[in-house]
This record gives C-alpha cells, sequence and structure tokens, in this order.
C-alpha cells in the first residue's frame, strides 16, 4: 500500500472539526453537565476534571453486558439510523479463520432466525430503501459494523431492523452450508478487487509498518487459500468465540421516541445471555516499538504515481480529562498550520512534491502515529522527503508565527460557531458515527451544546509555545517507519534504503530560515461597482420562490430555507458554453476557471486571499462546460456580503499569475503521466474514445497536452463567457433573510455588465457509433476482468420517461444483483445505469458494468444480456414496480429538505425550461402513474441491443 493510501484510512487529529477520536469503552455512564455558562467556565478551569457525557445521549449498559446508544434527532425527518457495532475484526481471526471476521460479515445478509436467506434485503427494499446505500455492514481489523437507514413513520420497520440485529448478537445466525457455499465465491470476487498494484506494494510494506505485529497477516479480505478451503466449522468457531453481548452495542438515532426505542432494545437484547466467565479475552494487538528507524520501499509497473513519507508510532493517548482536551485541540491547530505551509508550497512551481500533508490519529487500535507524507514526480523521492522533513524542521526551529497562531484561532472559534448554529440541523448519521466511534474506543461523547463552549473558554489558555511543543514530541528519534513507493519505468532509479535513512538524518542540520507570514491588506473590491437595480419581481408561491429581474437583464431566484441555519448556495448561470471552440483551444478553455481560481482575485494572489478568508464561509468558483459557464459556490448568512465580493472580483478582474499556472501544470503532469500504467484507466479511456468515436475533444488528456494548455487562450476565453450577464440566471437557496440579500444583488450582480447577450449552445458534434462494437483490452498482470456494456440510441426526453429510465434502472440493479451474485456467485457487484440525455440530442444510454474471473467474464456477459432481453420481454413484477414506487418517494420525501435539491431543481428550470412548480407539484401522481406497459414500452427502446458495444478488460497473460 503506497503511503497516502494508509494515511487516508486513518484519522487525522483534530477534536475541533470532527469527531473525537475513539478509545476503550468503559461501560460508566457519566452524568451529562448542560451548557450553563458559569459551570462551563468552571469546567474550563479544572484540567483534571472529567469531560461530561452528551446530555442529548442517552447510553446504558444491559446486564448481558451490550451496550446501547439512542438519540432524538429530527434530521432528516422520518428517519432513523441504525447501527449493531461488534468490537472485533480481522485482528482476532485464529491462523484457520483468515478472512472469516469479513465472511461471517456477509454470512448475516444470508440467513438468520426472523429473515431466511436474504430477506432482509427484501425487507429494507420494500421500506423503500436500497441495499448498499442504505443497507450494508463493514469489518476492519478490528472492528464489525453494521448499518442501515430506514423510515420512522409507517410500517414498523425499526422493531423488525431491532430483529434482524438481535440475530446477529443472540446467536442467531443460521450460517446455513448451502448460503455459505452461494457467498463464498461472491467474497472472492471481492478479494479479486481488491488486486492491483496498491495491493501489491501493501503486502510489501505492512509487514514494516506492523513488524512483529498481527496487523501484518490479518488483511479483513483474507487470503484466497483460506476463502476457498474454510469450513462451516471454522465460520461457526468465531462467531462463538466473539459475537457477544459485552462486545456488541446497538446504536439508534432519528424521528422516534427514544422511550419507545429503549424499551424495544430491553425486550429483543435483553434475554441474549451473558458470555460465560471462560470467554476468550478481546486483548488489543500491539504494534511493538523500535529503536531503529525502518525502511519499506515498494514499486510496481502499475503504479501511477510516486509517493514518500515517514510515519512515527506512538502510544495511544488518552483523553477523558479536561486536560486532556486541550491538549487535543493544541495539536489540531498544529497539523492544521503545517498543512497551511504545505499548501503554500504546492502553489509554487518547480516545487518539490506535487501535494503533502501531515495527520496524527490511530494507525490501528492500540496504536496512533504522527505522519509527514507527500506525491512527489518520479525520481523525486529523495528531493520530497527532504522538503517535508524541511519544512518540519522549520517549525521545530522556529515555531509557528504569532499571526499564523492568531489566524487559526479565528479558524476554530468560526468552525465552532456553524457547527453550533447547525446543532439542530445535524444529520442522524453523523451522530451515529459519533456513538460507534465513542463506543469503540472510549474517548469522551463532547456534545457541541458542551464542546463548543467549553473550546472557546480553552482557547486563550492555550499558547503558542505549546503548540510548538508537538514538533519535539511527536518528531523524535524512535518508532520511524520511511515508506516509499514509485512506479517501475526506464529512467526512473528508486533510492536505496540508506539514501533514504541518509535524508532522515540530515534533516536535522538542514540550513533553514523562519518562515515569513506574507499576507495583504488589500481590498478584494478597490473600486467598488455602482448598483444596479431590481426592476421586476414575481412569486412562485407553489415553491416558495421569490424572482427578480435586474436592470442588467439577469435573474435572480430566492428561496430562503430553514434547512440549515448557516448555509446559503449561489449558482449563476447561462447558456454558452465552450462546445463551439476548436480542438486546438478547447482544453485551455475548460481549464481556464481552475487556472484563473488558482490565481487569487483583484490584484491579491491565492495565497493571500486564502489567509485573508481565515474564519469567513465564502468560497466562489466558476465553471465552463460545452454547453454552459457558471459561478457559484457556498457561504453563510454573515459573510453573504464578502461572498459577492469575491464573485464579482472573480468575475470582473481575474487575476493571472504566472508562477501558480506553472505550478498547476506540473501536478497535473504528475498525476496524469504514469496513467497508461493502470489497466482500468487504460480500460476507461479505451471505452471514452470508442463510444465518442475519436473525436477530438474526446480525447484523454496527456503529458503533452497540460503542457500546451496556454492561459492567454483560458483568459480570453474566460472573459468572453462572463462578459455579459443578461442571459445569466442566479439562484441563491438557503438560509437567506431577503432585505438583507436585496441590496447585495443590487450592488454586486445587478452591476455585473449586461448587453443584451442571446446565446445557444454549440454542439461539439461528439456521438456514439451504431451497430455492434466488441473490444477486448489486455492490461494488468492480476486474475480479474471487467465487462461494461453500453447501449445507445435516440428516444425523446420527457420528465415521464426521465422516471421509468429510473425506474428500469432501479430494477435492472436488483435483477443483475440476484442473477450475477446471489445466484452464480460470480461477481461481487453490479452497476446497472439508464439515462435518458436532452442534449446535444435527445437519447438513452443504457450501461451495466461488473468484474469476476477471467475465466467466467463471457458467461456472465451473456447472463446479463439475458437479464436485459427478458426484462425487455417481461417488463416489471408488481413486487418490483412498488419498491421502485416506494424508494422513489423515499428519496424525494429527504430531498426537499435539503437546500443541493432545491438549487439543482431551479437551475434545471433555468437550463432546461422545466416547471419546478408543477415539477414540485406533480411528483406523486407521476410516481403512481408509473406502470408497468410504459415502462416496458421504454424498456424495448433503451434495451435494444442494435446499437451495443462491450467492452472487456483482461489481464495480459
Amino acid at each position: 500500500m503506497s503511503f497516502p493510501r494508509i494515511l487516508a484510512a486513518r484519522p487525522s487529529r483534530s477534536a475541533l472539526f470532527a469527531v473525537l477520536l475513539p478509545v476503550a469503552a468503559s461501560g460508566t455512564v457519566l452524568r451529562a453537565q448542560g451548557p450553563d455558562s458559569a459551570a462551563i467556565a468552571a469546567l474550563a478551569k479544572n484540567p483534571g476534571a472529567q469531560l461530561p457525557l452528551d446530555p442529548r445521549a442517552r447510553v446504558r449498559t444491559l446486564p448481558n453486558g451490550l451496550r446501547y446508544y439512542i438519540r432524538q434527532n429530527a434530521r432528516p425527518e422520518k428517519r432513523a439510523e441504525l447501527r449493531l457495532v461488534v468490537n472485533i475484526g480481522s485482528i482476532v481471526e485464529d491462523d484457520d479463520q483468515l478472512g472469516l471476521a469479513h465472511m461471517l460479515e456477509h454470512m448475516a445478509f444470508n440467513g438468520t432466525r426472523h429473515f431466511a436467506k436474504t430477506q432482509i434485503v427484501d425487507f429494507i427494499e420494500r421500506a423503500g430503501m436500497k441495499f448498499g446505500a442504505d443497507l450494508n455492514a463493514g469489518t476492519s481489523f478490528d472492528e464489525t459494523v453494521y448499518q442501515l437507514q430506514l423510515p420512522t413513520d409507517t410500517g414498523g420497520y425499526i422493531p423488525r431492523a431491532l430483529d434482524w440485529f438481535a440475530d446477529i448478537a443472540g446467536g442467531g445466525l443460521t450460517l446455513d452450508s448451502a448460503e455459505m457455499n452461494k457467498e463464498r465465491p461472491v467474497v472472492i470476487e471481492e478479494w479479486r478487487l481488491g488486486k492491483g498494484a496498491q495491493e501489491r506494494m501493501q503486502q510489501k510494506q505492512f509487514p514494516v509498518l506492523f513488524r512483529n505485529s498481527r496487523y501484518a497477516q490479518r488483511l479483513p479480505i483474507g487470503t484466497k487459500e483460506s476463502l476457498d478451503k474454510f469450513t462451516r466449522a471454522q465460520l461457526a468457531r468465531l462467531y462463538l468465540d466473539w459475537y457477544r453481548p459485552d462486545l456488541m452495542a446497538v446504536v439508534v438515532v432519528g424521528d422516534i421516541k427514544p422511550d419507545s426505542v429503549e424499551a424495544l432494545i430491553k425486550a429483543k437484547f435483553g434475554a441474549i445471555p451473558a458470555a460465560p466467565t471462560t470467554v476468550r479475552s478481546r486483548d488489543l494487538a500491539a504494534v511493538p516499538g523500535h529503536t531503529e528507524t525502518l525502511v519499506a520501499i515498494a514499486s510496481d509497473a502499475e503504479a501511477q504515481e510516486s509517493n514518500v513519507g515517514v510515519i512515527w508510532k506512538q502510544p495511544v493517548v488518552k483523553r477523558t480529562t479536561v486536560g486532556e482536551y486541550a491538549q487535543d485541540v493544541a495539536g489540531g491547530m498544529f497539523l492544521s498550520m503545517l498543512n497551511d505551509r504545505f499548501g503554500e508550497i504546492t502553489r509554487k512551481p518547480d516545487a518539490p512534491f506535487v501535494d503533502a500533508g501531515a495527520g496524527q490519529g490511530r494507525l490501528v487500535r492500540a496504536t496512533e502515529s504522527f505522519s509527514l507524507s507527500a506525491v512527489v514526480e518520479d525520481g523525486g523521492i529523495e528531493r520530497g522527503l527532504a522538503a517535508i522533513l524541511a519544512e518540519a524542521e522549520r517549525v521545530r526551529r522556529f515555531g509557528f508565527t504569532e499571526t499564523e497562531f492568531a489566524r487559526e484561532k479565528t479558524q476554530i472559534a468560526r468552525s465552532l460557531d456553524i457547527q453550533f448554529a447547525e446543532r439542530d440541523k445535524t444529520e442522524s448519521g453523523t451522530f451515529a458515527a459519533r456513538y460507534v466511534d465513542h463506543f469503540l474506543t472510549g474517548d469522551p461523547l463532547l456534545g457541541i451544546e458542551i464542546r463548543a463552549p467549553l473550546t472557546r473558554a480553552l482557547l486563550p489558555q492555550i499558547t503558542l509555545a505549546q503548540v510548538n511543543a508537538f514538533a519535539q514530541e511527536w518528531m523524535v528519534e524512535r518508532n520511524r517507519v520511511i515508506l516509499a513507493s514509485a512506479p517501475i519505468k526506464p529512467g526512473v532509479k528508486l533510492p536505496t534504503d540508506s539514501a533514504l535513512l541518509a535524508v532522515l538524518n540530515n534533516s536535522r542540520a538542514a540550513t533553514l530560515t523562519a518562515y515569513v507570514d506574507n499576507s495583504s491588506d488589500a481590498s478584494i473590491v478597490a473600486n467598488p461597482p455602482t448598483p444596479g437595480k431590481i426592476v421586476a419581481e414575481r412569486k412562485l408561491d407553489a415553491i416558495g420562490v421569490t424572482e427578480w429581474t435586474l436592470s442588467n437583464g439577469a435573474r435572480v431566484l430566492i428561496k430562503p430555507t430553514d434547512f440549515k441555519a448557516d448555509e446559503i448556495l449561489v449558482t449563476g448561470v447561462s447558456i454558452g458554453g465552450v462546445g463551439g471552440v476548436p480542438p486546438d483551444r478547447y482544453y485551455s478553455a475548460r481549464l481556464g476557471p481552475l487556472l484563473l481560481e488558482r490565481g487569487g482575485a483583484g490584484t491579491i494572489d491565492a495565497i493571500a486571499l486564502q489567509k485573508m478568508l481565515a474564519g469567513k464561509v465564502a468560497a466562489v468558483s466558476a465553471d465552463v462546460d460545452d454547453r454552459t459557464e457558471s459561478v457559484g459556490g457556498q457561504t453563510s448568512p454573515r459573510d453573504l456580503d464578502l461572498f459577492f465580493q469575491l464573485m464579482w472580483a472573480k468575475l470582473e478582474t481575474p487575476r493571472v499569475d504566472t508562477a501558480a499556472v506553472t505550478a498547476i501544470k506540473q501536478q497535473y503532469v504528475a498525476f496524469v503521466k504514469n496513467r497508461s500504467n493502470e489497466p482500468t484507466a487504460v480500460y476507461g479511456d479505451t471505452i471514452g474514445e470508442t463510444m465518442a468515436q475519436y473525436h477530438p475533444l474526446a480525447k484523454p488528456v496527456t503529458e503533452e497536452a497540460i503542457k500546451a494548455f496556454d492561459v492567454n487562450v483560458s483568459l480570453d476565453v474566460f472573459r468572453d463567457r462572463f462578459k455579459d450577464f443578461s442571459d445569466f440566471t442566479f439562484v441563491v437557496v438557503g438560509a437567506v433573510d431577503m432585505a438583507a440579500l436585496r441590496p447585495l444583488v443590487e450592488k454586486w450582480v445587478a452591476s455585473l455588465p449586461g448587453g443584451g447577450r442571446k446565446e445557444v449552445a454549440h454542439d461539439p458534434g461528439i456521438r456514439p457509433p451504431t451497430g455492434t462494437i466488441t473490444k477486448v483490452v489486455k492490461k494488468g498482470v492480476e486474475p480479474k476482468a471487467t465487462t461494461t456494456i453500453l447501449i445507445t440510441g435516440k428516444t425523446p426526453w420527457t420528465r415521464e420517461g426521465a422516471m421509468r429510465a429510473a425506474a428500469i434502472s432501479a430494477i435492472l440493479d436488483i435483477r443483475m444483483r440476484e442473477t450475477l451474485r446471489e445466484d452464480l456467485g460470480g461477481t461481487y457487484g453490479v452497476g446497472v445505469g439508464v439515462g435518458l440525455d436532452r442534449w446535444p440530442e435527445e437519447r438513452f444510454t443504457t450501461s451495466v458494468t461488473f468484474g469476476a474471473s477471467p475465466a467466467r467474464i463471457d458467461s456472465l456477459s451473456n447472463v446479463a444480456l439475458d437479464v436485459l432481453r427478458k426484462f425487455a420481454n417481461d417488463g416489471p413484477t408488481s413486487d418490483e414496480l412498488s419498491k421502485v414506487r416506494e424508494n422513489l418517494l423515499r428519496e424525494r420525501e429527504t430531498a426537499l429538505k435539503e437546500n443541493e435539491f432545491w438549487i439543482t431543481m431551479l437551475q434545471n428550470q433555468v437550463l432546461w425550461g422545466d416547471d419546478a412548480s408543477d415539477s414540485y407539484l406533480t411528483f406523486a401522481n407521476r410516481v403512481k402513474a408509473l406502470d408497468p406497459g410504459s415502462i416496458k414500452a421504454l424498456a424495448k427502446i433503451v434495451l435494444n441491443t442494435a446499437n451495443m458495444a462491450k467492452f472487456t478488460l483482461l489481464p495480459e497473460k
């Protein structure tokens, strides 16, 4: 596993912006302290005081040892998140059980006391939810977690779901031999999916990183040999040894009645017998320390990038007292400021790394780590390692500056303000994840009602010296591991172990100067524009939208909502785009907005602008595609004026920074230059080019193309696309006050230049091929294959047709899963999509994609085609249609309470002429009107294989 992949699997340490990291569950129920200001102030002055529990969480332990967490939460409405947490993962497996903790998780979906075979999946689908998205599970080194999202307004779904959890927890898995042998090949296909360059390099690095630890030999997926040969007795032994109430917790969060849920939990789980006193002990697997620095260098012909970094393994730090929490806050500040410095370096030309970062958190359950890592250019491992070590050493010697420290405190305070404002708008899934972590690792569970005022009270006590001290505490000369990885390619020489050790050892003697915190006091808009006017207003009462027409010809659609207390989304869009731009200018035009974003705004460069926006919520970006140009972003009520200033400056005074352009070209080159190494990338490029009939605008981006990007072309096209706003419509959705918005729109939006331009989009002429196409791509060394079936053709777009296409996609997804996965055991998963396009012409695309062993890929492809033909001939069953209707209604039910849904819906009104009011009012009736006949009629069109392309990825040998 290459270095960044390891980091990505592990949380960074910051108690301010995320959940507190998990530690050992004690079973003690702390008495919650309310958010009384005097009590919080007293708590902040007592470093040894125990941190209180979230006052809104009901945490109890049954006599048999099972823990449960209950919280009433109304976001999303009429939904609940449920978790069954088992405090064991692959680390507890015996030598003859490799991969069986994960296999046992799979078997929970294949027969329990209350749900025969795969009835749990049928149950969730009848509730209008989806397998995978709303019903899933995961097994890691140290834990197994089962999760569901269910409706709470009808159907008695929670009691039934708890029956399933109780079956799993109370010895109710059937572990039927026939079902086990059907599921065995499915798990083997999951194992096959994970094979590749990353896995091969991981096999070289893990034994070094986890030297003398069980973690080196206990990957959750197990081994092919074990999965092929394990017996029911081995699986049952793991189940009986480890699935017991003292190692489990139930979590229920959502739009529920806590007393009723608690009664259900007691009734369904209280009768499970407590574990006998002779049970196996759930010991934490150690990762032994070492005085010498270990090195693991891995290379692979299919690797796409070069990486390097250092991990310092650390003991787990307790975080249960006020003083420990304050130290955690300080550690988070250290990481954030160091990462800001790395970010500055990546924006400079000839940077020693493409990307870099610092992190701290749990490596595995019993071991934490601090890490420095970088993605570097090929051949640049030693240079990149020296650079990240030098920046860390700069902090160790000179510390952070007072201005960096002040800016970080501002960021933290604002983050707390936002979280506190959204305390009643937080999704139930967020709370469920926190409770899972609390059970597994025992860290304190502070609710935001306590965390926000406590952190504010602690911030003045945290000193810069305290933060700077982490450089000494974390970067020590023991327990270090250097990890590096790179592609195998001509002209690229891997460094030796001794060379990397020399870089590390020499880092303390490097010649360095103190960091200078340059900033700008310039105004984002030096000369504010003369305001325009709102010249007309109308109401769309059915959907609560107000429309303003501005003096420059632009329109503004506003929908105030209370879904989020501190969120406003803004987008402005017009028809035009760059579909008619010549091929030699096309990619420069498409990349233009990004190049200009890296330039900053007005007279302020991007780095200074980022510092200026510390503690603000004002993110603005622009985009151009073949059909449209757009600008928008996210802000909050208090920063709305700043947001519009920033938007105006980016549009009217775009700034070119040649150094930033050079830097971004270098970064993009590093990301694409090894693309041809990776089998799935080559496969995807083949599909893309073939389906576009090798159109020049559909070619994969190459190193040469990036180097040829012309920022002057980017600027010219950008200015042209955003020079006339009379055909723009802006959409504003969220916690917006209409009276406060009016003068800002007149000043910053109505003042944008108009001119009466009316445009149509230029069709670039990309069309899919006709007839039958079969292509085989041979790339890679692993015994894995992938097939993609694409069916295309013309059909009119209608709202009803789009809904029928969604229904066909959902039903085929179920049928493919049941046939290819459940019945044949041939694949881990199948992706099915049926979509209707409106532009550049009205047409459809149907896709089916799945992976399998090379020996079975062709036969499974034929089965998949049979599934399509049968559906086209027979249409849906009444049971399938019932599930689809319920799912569509349930999805819309939650979507209506999301700002993203409304801004998309109103933007579609702008782009396509949709009637948002009618779409909103008639949706339920259109769902109910779905009938087998109309779906079958569309299926005959979208599943007609007259124009079909079949692509297969096979290993080279």
